[in-house]
């Protein structure tokens, strides 16, 4: 099983899990019927599939929209839960592709991934996403062990001995010489002689498919990483006996507090916002909606001013008072205007009416005499 979650869209990040990256591919294909520009913004296979999405209506409630499976908390936010959550379980932030194990760039430099993946179908056949970073593989022998068993050879990266930043730089290095734009068997050659060079580590397994490979070469890379490097590896504690299920850590509010002053600060730091294309798009939209006459147009860009301004850079303050003051001026100038017209009309009825009074007694009058 595997986790998602999409890039923003409008102030909220939508999450999920799926069977495969096919499957990821089907919803993506399903939400940019509505939201066009929507791509993946994290995807992982999962240790625990079965609570994590429990785990963010639990853990952010008062951040979630209705009653979806969308989320107004900042990426940073999503990524470090989704992390202890899957760390708990004793796996990396990872997938395997078939033989081929990749980690996140994460453990490499220790930033929060900032990839998205529109899942091409190149993508998708070859398992080379940007952000992922090959350290483990394994090859099946053709001797069988056993009636349906057989011994898988797995050869992985020496945590503890290499620099991490180094053999990064080093893998993209071999990719933009040896893999894009090559030919195929060529580019597969080379990545196994790359492999065979760079992993240093052995191991046998036996068992009756690949699963029964990955497994345990999943559980020693985990154990390396946390062993060396502990900070990268935070996780929520497991479960203790007698804690209810929404007291655990993994799925305790992060707003469940007593202090409103605390809900509040935490609501500011966490809170996602829109993107300024986003806020520019609406507001440009409203305008023109309200470009039909004035009065409708100018009171939309006084309060945008008036209700910004006290935060503007103390220098230009000034000028935009000046500037609310010419607009309060324009609209006071075409409500005068408005009323003028209206008084104007309103006379023109008089008038009218005086009129045609005038001419219904002049009939009355001659049908009497």
């Amino acid at each position: 099983m595997f986790f998602y979650c999409t890039s923003k869209i409008n102030n909220y990040y939508k999450v999920g899990i799926a069977e495969s990256i096919s499957r990821i591919k089907k919803r993506l294909t399903t939400y940019r019927s509505t939201h066009p520009e929507t791509t993946i913004k994290l995807f992982s296979e999962l240790g625990d599939p079965y609570n994590i999405e429990w785990s963010f209506k639990n853990k952010f409630s008062d951040f979630r929209v209705g009653k979806s499976e969308c989320y107004k908390v900042k990426f940073n936010i999503i990524y470090k839960h989704f992390l202890k959550y899957q760390h708990k379980s004793n796996l990396l932030h990872q997938h395997w592709n078939y033989n081929e194990l990749f980690l996140s760039e994460y453990y490499f430099n220790k930033q929060v991934p900032d990839h998205e993946y529109a899942l091409s179908e190149r993508q998708q056949r070859e398992h080379m996403f940007d952000g992922f970073i090959p350290v483990a593989y394994f090859s099946r022998s053709n001797e069988q062990v056993k009636k349906d068993k057989f011994k898988y050879k797995i050869i992985y990266l020496d945590i503890n001995k290499i620099d991490l930043r180094e053999y990064k730089l080093k893998y993209k290095k071999h990719l933009k010489e040896k893999w894009y734009g090559q030919q195929r068997g060529f580019a597969n050659s080379e990545l196994q002689k790359f492999y065979k060079e760079n992993f240093k580590l052995k191991k046998i397994v036996k068992g009756e498919n690949e699963s029964y490979a990955q497994q345990p070469i999943s559980e020693i890379i985990f154990k390396n990483f946390e062993k060396k490097y502990k900070n990268l590896v935070k996780k929520y504690q497991s479960n203790k006996d007698g804690v209810r299920y929404y007291e655990q850590s993994s799925q305790k509010s992060i707003t469940g507090v007593k202090s409103f002053k605390f809900i509040n600060k935490i609501e500011g730091k966490f809170s996602e916002s829109y993107d300024d294309g986003v806020i520019l798009s609406g507001i440009k939209k409203l305008l023109i909606k309200k470009s039909n006459h004035p009065l409708n147009y100018l009171p939309i860009l006084y309060n945008i001013l008036c209700s910004t301004s006290h935060r503007a850079p103390k220098e230009i303050r000034g000028s935009l008072d000046k500037l609310e003051t010419e607009l309060i001026g324009l609209i006071q100038k075409f409500k005068d205007n408005e009323l003028d017209k209206e008084l104007n009309q309103q006379k023109g009825k008089n008038v009218i009416n005086f009129l045609k009074n005038v001419s219904k007694h002049k009939k009355n009058e001659r049908t009497k005499s």
